[in-house]
């Protein structure tokens, strides 16, 4: 069979990555939608392999979600929207916009590399990625991928990578616009418009979200904690020469979170403001029939201004003497250029190879001893098929100079059983670079403080996988074992308490997931069974939950569309001890959608229909039942 086929260039001038040459994800998007529902194998995904693939060639677990699932989803946010996809696991502290943190296969947060249109994103003094602040309205396709994948994109890819691609132009006009309303005072507002073609296009697409919120945390002061939002992203692409194309991808989002403050043990609100954007350019050419080359530059920027009330403690009782007002900023840039070219020795073998090059700065109201560092690699990666045998082989060195020098690499097998099934075997290593808090921190009132001394986390997976792959029915089965060495772990009292590479993980798991397509009805359905322990302690890692079921149901008629949702997860624990733990529970969605007029539907979605109670995360509170009315306009 022919694992690869080259695709030309002008065919996916819509959607320039930051990571793929000549091809494109986004073409498949908009070429497919009428048929996607036929075989869902059959789209294309870039991020696995730094090019492009179809599902069922991947050797990579690899999930994708189009804006038309995005439309069909009862989910308001991104992370509610991720919830639905095998091995993901959400932590969140309150409501709409509040601090998120995602396990992906077990691993935490940190251990997940994140990109919008190929632009690496996340604060570089917490690690932490804002899940929250990615308004759903500017999404065009999500692909998540699972398993290490820092052999193609270095530090933080040891639970897996998910790219966010913004809305694209395409080659005609478009106009689209949203309005909706919802308990807890919630409004949405999005608009778009696209101009293109042959030629070149431009699309700009605006959103705003607001809502008054829920409590978000138990037992403090008992308000509504409000979050708005505001976004803008731009796509604008163009051809050079018939083989050559240029792009810009650009997304802003500024936001406003309130929460009850921690300093003054939530008596009253803070408010952090937060700004997130991402901007790159991109160039891919098609040198020769064997030849494509891919260069761009890159920008990010994570920026945070919190607003709170300290309090000043008497040193004995610790009893809080005054208030004062007090303000604390966190900016981290992210500057980053690469150069990745392509070779097809045949249609079965191509091999990849590049540079990357990303500066890292920090600034704000803490005098880091380091503000900047620099972090250079060079890749390699080959894919070939032989009959039955694909092979999948890459390597990765890296020079950061906060901590030396790391290698990495993977190698994935796969064995075509007949038409339909496929054995995959896949190991690969990883690592994740420490934070800048983690290495710099200032000594502060608390008795926090960095340590230079810590080394990267690293990881070793291993993974057996069995997948079926047929024309309306598909499912796969898969078991891991991750193993992380040199965690890093911030000591407790006495202070003052510095982070150390004390820590050891293990994390054992099995993924099922299936789906299926018949005539008007589609579904989807995913278990996880995780154990995630310390290897030390032979405890539970905390947050986690061990067991998830989720269930997606979508029946499809000429005017109207409806979708059930069902997500399960077990108990998690909340300490390290395992002596505290919250339950279990579950949660139903719907989603409804009717087509009005021409161009025009109505959308309804209620979220936590049995308006169960529940938290995933120790103190804080999870959203009752919520439920929001749109009309949207599509041309």
């Amino acid at each position: 069979m022919l694992y690869f086929k080259r695709l030309p260039t002008a065919a996916f001038a819509l959607l320039p990555l930051a990571v793929t040459a000549s091809v494109s994800a986004e073409t498949q998007t908009q070429t497919q939608t009428q048929t996607q529902t036929q075989d869902q194998t059959g789209q294309l995904v870039v991020t696995a392999t730094r090019m492009a693939q179809t599902i069922d060639q991947s050797l990579v677990p690899v999930s994708v979600l189009t804006r038309e699932d995005i439309d069909m989803s009862p989910a308001t946010s991104l992370p509610e929207l991720l919830s639905q996809l095998p091995g993901v696991d959400f932590s969140v502290s309150g409501g709409y916009g509040k601090a998120s943190s995602l396990y992906l296969r077990g691993t935490s947060s940190g251990h997940l590399l994140v990109l919008i249109d190929g632009v690496k994103i996340g604060s570089a003094t917490l690690g932490s990625i804002p899940f929250e602040n990615i308004p759903l309205a500017l999404v065009e396709r999500i692909e998540v991928v699972r398993g290490p994948r820092s052999s193609l994109y270095g530090s933080e890819a040891i639970g897996g990578v998910i790219q966010i691609f913004t809305k694209k132009p395409l080659q005609r006009m478009t106009a689209s616009a949203k309005v909706g309303a919802g308990n807890h005072a919630t409004q949405e507002m999005s608009a778009g418009v696209g101009l293109g073609s042959e030629q070149g296009s431009l699309a700009i697409n605006v959103s705003r979200f607001k809502t008054d919120g829920i409590n978000a945390q138990e037992n403090r002061n008992p308000d509504k904690d409000g979050y708005e939002e505001k976004s803008v992203s731009i796509g604008l692409s163009g051809n050079i020469t018939a083989s050559t194309t240029a792009a810009l991808t650009f997304l802003r989002t500024e936001s406003e979170n309130m929460f009850d403050g921690f300093r003054n043990n939530g008596t009253y609100n803070d408010i952090a403001d937060s700004l997130q954007q991402t901007i790159g350019v991109r160039i891919d050419s098609e040198i020769t029939e064997q030849w494509a080359l891919s260069a761009g530059v890159n920008q990010h920027r994570d920026e945070s201004k919190n607003n709170y009330l300290d309090c000043v403690s008497d040193p004995a009782t610790f009893a809080c003497l005054s208030y004062f007002s007090a303000t604390s900023v966190f900016d981290t840039k992210r500057q980053g250029v690469d150069v990745k070219a392509d070779y097809y020795f045949t249609d079965e073998q191509i091999l990849t190879f590049g540079i990357d090059h990303q500066k890292d700065q920090v600034s704000g109201t803490s005098a880091f001893a380091v503000d900047e560092r620099d972090n250079s690699a060079v890749f390699g990666q080959w894919q070939a098929a032989f009959g039955e045998l694909s092979v999948l082989a890459g390597l990765r060195h890296d020079d950061n100079e906060a901590f030396g020098t790391k290698n990495t690499g993977n190698i994935n097998l796969g064995y075509q059983l007949d038409k339909n099934r496929r054995l995959l075997v896949a190991y690969g290593t990883a690592f994740k670079a420490p934070t800048f808090n983690a290495l710099y921190y200032p000594l502060d009132g608390d008795g926090y403080v960095g340590n230079s001394q810590v080394r990267p986390e690293s990881s070793k997976t291993a993974e057996l996988g069995y997948e079926v792959n047929q024309s309306t029915v598909n499912y796969a089965a898969r078991v891991f074992i991750t193993r992380i060495d040199d965690l890093i772990q911030w000591s407790d009292w006495p202070c003052p308490c510095m982070p150390e590479n004390v820590q050891r993980a293990e994390i054992r798991g099995l993924e099922l997931e299936g789906g299926f397509v018949i005539d008007q009805w589609s579904g989807s359905a995913s278990a996880s069974f995780l154990d995630p322990s310390d290897r030390d302690s032979d405890k539970k890692l905390i947050k986690r939950a061990r067991r998830t079921m989720q269930v997606d149901l979508t029946r499809r008629a000429e005017a109207m569309s409806v979708t059930a949702s069902l997500l399960a997860q077990g108990e998690r624990f909340t300490n390290a001890s395992n002596s505290a733990k919250l339950p279990g529970y579950s949660i139903v969605n719907l989603k409804a959608k009717y087509d009005l007029a021409k161009n025009w539907a109505l959308e309804a979605k209620v979220n936590n229909v049995l308006d169960k109670e529940y938290s995933t995360n120790p103190g804080y509170n999870s959203l009752d039942r919520t439920y929001l009315l749109s009309l949207s306009y599509n041309r």
